[in-house]
């Protein structure tokens, strides 16, 4: 189960041996979940000037892309369902709470330091 390492006689030899690839570093594993971006929200990272709601559903998407898998391993880990049944759950709860339904405008004067408002 542990490998033992050979003694290292220097750090430049200790890094030149570390593998190059960043993906062989990872101890995580690969995301398996189903949630994805839509494809009409696909241009905002490039986007030249992205509308503000496009970015906040965006970012949204984008935070349930990273997040799925831990919901359902560790959050929903006393859960007695399948796993089949967490991901269904979780889909839900995010489908839930994606509509935005309230904005809130709120405009207040700025003062430059010219004194122009």
């Amino acid at each position: 189960m542990f490998r033992v390492l050979p003694k290292v006689r220097s750090v430049t030899t200790f890094l030149n041996n570390l593998p190059r690839s960043g993906a062989a570093l990872h101890t995580s594993p690969a995301v398996t979940g189903s949630w994805q971006i839509p494809d009409r929200l696909q241009h905002v990272p490039t986007a030249q000037n992205p509308g503000f709601f496009e970015m906040v559903e965006f970012f949204f998407n984008k935070a349930c892309v990273l997040v799925e898998d831990t919901l359902i391993d560790e959050h929903m880990k006393n859960q007695r369902i399948p796993r089949e049944l967490k991901e269904k759950k979780c889909r839900e709860i995010l489908r839930l709470i994606e509509p935005c339904a309230h904005v809130l405008e709120v405009n207040f004067p700025l003062q430059r330091d010219n004194g122009e408002c």
